[in-house]
C-alpha cells in the first residue's frame, strides 16, 4: 500500500513538492479506500475502471452479514464507483426514459438527471440485499 501511494503521490505533485494527500488527511483516506479495491498496477487503463464497476454490480448481501455490515461495504463501493466515473453516465439513459420526456417542467428534469446515479445505485443496494 505504501507503494502505491508513493506512485499515486508522484503522479500529483503539482511542482512545488507538495504532495495533495499529505496535506489532507481525508483525501488520503478516500485514496487508500479506493487504491485497496484496485488488483494491484493493472497493465490496461481501463481495466481498473471495469474492475470498479463489476466489484459494485457484483457485490451481494452474504448470508452471515448484517444489513448495517453490507449498507458499509456497499457505500464505500458506491464511493468509489462515483470517484472514479462520477454520476454523470447515466444521463443519456434518463434522457430516453418516459418519466423524462413527458416532464416539462426543466427544474423537475434537472433533478431527475442530478439523482440519477443514486436512484440507480439504491436499486442496485436493494437488488444484492437479502
Amino acid at each position: 500500500m505504501r507503494n502505491k501511494l508513493k506512485e499515486e503521490d508522484e503522479s500529483v505533485d503539482d511542482g512545488n513538492k507538495n504532495k495533495k494527500n499529505q496535506k489532507d488527511p481525508i483525501e488520503l483516506l478516500k485514496l487508500i479506500s479506493e487504491l485497496m479495491q484496485q488488483p494491484g498496477k493493472l497493465k490496461y487503463p481501463y481495466a481498473s475502471v471495469a474492475e470498479t464497476i463489476a466489484n459494485f454490480v457484483n457485490y451481494k448481501q452474504l448470508d452471515t452479514e448484517r444489513l448495517t455490515e453490507y449498507a458499509t461495504k456497499f457505500k464505500e463501493k458506491r464511493n468509489i464507483l462515483k470517484s472514479q466515473i462520477g454520476t454523470g453516465w447515466l444521463d443519456n439513459y434518463i434522457k430516453k426514459t418516459e418519466e423524462y420526456q413527458s416532464t416539462a417542467d426543466a427544474d423537475k428534469k434537472k433533478e431527475l438527471l442530478n439523482n440519477g446515479f443514486e436512484t440507480w445505485a439504491t436499486h442496485m443496494f436493494l437488488r444484492n440485499s437479502n
